[in-house]
């Protein structure tokens, strides 16, 4: 039951089954559904798709939006063998199913077929159409991935080639596809890469306006002619290209001064791993100690701060050895090492940064851990933050955490989030131990165990 205070003071009491007999009588007048219709209506898609023909896997993930209404995010990864009949007749079935079940949802579709990944809706001819035009960019030389219409994606059509020699005719052909699909409201954009990495087009096209890439991409091809590139990003208002090494860059600077740029493009030329960009002198001297170190896969240095990133977190502690003593680093706002894989992460001030590594090692050596991050920002009103992954949530994982991990956090009152195999909770560093409120209302039952187990063995551990 609910207990509630009228305004004389005296209590009031509402019982529990007179609520819930009134909810369903307002779920039966109105033919609302479940109050959890996102979450309810992805279960349902997966457990009604995975027998479906031709289908090799479902993902589909839920959102309530509102009271008896919500959205689907739903994935379909088609068989690879499947014929395009019977891949469009998946797709149809698929089209078919969301507009039978969203009185109350809205759906965010996609279905994957080999190389080929496309939007489909409710309405047939959409999915249709992508299709179509997937499957002739697939067929494009040198073309290996595609996606075609995804509704929420940060590209209209994306392609992507195999070398970086064929990316502006992997863009042409994006271009020709958006074309093509007839755009004319939000993104409508054609956007190619390259595999491996590095190299990048993108029109940023609205609303089915054409912009003006053609100067950028002009260039680009021009140094890609010339230079050993191994990177480059293109858009209408920039060009980026990053050379092989560092000692090649005013080669390429000496080239671009000696001919007619186009208007109103902004030119960026770097070299190596090392991104200077309106970096200060501390920061850039930073950046140019640990190139010299050559165990850095990328180095950014931006204002008054540096971020590295390191094949392994085991690197970390060469780089912090490399410029550690050096006057200029306790000059920098801020500094950073992650790994590429981004599952080790350290920031923090300069005169701290030593502590906030050593908490971070001492978290790797923990068992079942898959991602740490230790983070102080240089602002003095934002607390510092410790954030903590692990494959289990078991009594010896849980354990060895608060044992380890305890003193270290209480020196500086980490706020820390912890996530074990999906059990999640907020706290503040301290002893005894308080869990922050959850945002979302009570724990249930598995979440109430776990957060009693957490306090337990935290306030059993030394400080």
């Amino acid at each position: 039951m609910t207990n509630d205070v009228n305004s004389d003071g005296r209590r009031h009491t509402m019982r529990a089954g007179a609520l819930s007999v009134a909810v369903a009588l307002m779920l039966a007048l109105t033919g609302c559904g479940p109050v959890d219709a996102g979450t309810s209506a992805a279960e349902a898609f997966e457990r009604d798709f995975a027998d479906v023909d031709g289908v090799a896997s479902v993902d589909a993930g839920g959102h309530n939006n509102l009271p008896f209404s919500g959205s689907v995010d739903a994935h379909v990864t088609a068989d690879p063998d499947l014929s395009d009949v019977q891949v469009d007749r998946l797709a149809a079935t698929f089209s078919e199913y969301m507009r039978t079940h969203s009185a109350n949802v809205s759906w965010n579709a996609s279905v994957t077929i080999g190389g080929m990944t496309v939007g489909v809706g409710e309405d047939d001819d959409f999915g249709v159409l992508n299709i179509e035009v997937a499957r002739e960019l697939i067929a494009t030389p040198h073309v290996q991935l595609v996606e075609v219409g995804l509704i929420y994606s940060d590209e209209k059509v994306l392609v992507a080639v195999d070398s970086p020699d064929a990316l502006a005719d992997g863009y042409g052909a994006a271009a020709a596809a958006v074309q093509r699909l007839g755009i004319t409201d939000g993104r409508s954009n054609a956007h190619a890469i390259s595999t491996p990495a590095g190299f990048e087009i993108d029109d940023e096209s609205w609303d089915g306006e054409a912009t003006r890439i053609t100067p950028a991409l002009t260039l680009f091809q021009l140094l890609l002619e010339r230079f050993a590139l191994i990177g480059a990003e293109v858009t209408p208002a920039e060009l980026s290209v990053r050379t092989a090494g560092e000692d090649d860059v005013p080669a390429v600077e000496a080239f671009l001064a000696g001919i007619p740029l186009p208007v109103d493009l902004v030119v960026d030329v770097q070299g190596g791993a090392t991104t200077i960009d309106g970096a200060t002198q501390a920061a850039r001297s930073v950046a140019e100690a640990i190139a010299d170190l050559e165990v850095s896969a990328e180095i950014h240095a931006s204002e008054n701060y540096v971020n590295v990133t390191v094949p392994t977190a085991a690197d970390a502690d060469s780089v912090l050895a490399a410029v550690g003593d050096l006057p200029e680093f306790s000059d920098v706002s801020g500094f950073g090492i992650r790994t590429e894989t981004q599952d080790f992460r350290v920031f923090d001030r300069p005169a701290d940064f030593a502590d906030s590594l050593a908490i971070a090692r001492a978290a790797l050596a923990l068992p079942g851990v898959d991602k740490i991050e230790i983070s102080r920002p240089d602002a003095d009103d934002q607390e510092p933050t410790a954030r903590f992954e692990f494959a289990d949530s078991d009594e010896a994982t849980i354990s060895a955490f608060a044992t380890t991990m305890k003193p270290l956090l209480l020196e500086r009152g980490w706020h820390t989030w912890i996530n074990a195999a999906g059990s999640v909770e907020w706290f503040t560093a301290a002893d005894p131990l308080v869990l922050d409120d959850r945002v979302s209302g009570k724990r249930d039952a598995e979440e109430q165990e776990f957060a009693d187990m957490l306090v337990r063995l935290w306030d059993a551990a030394a400080g």
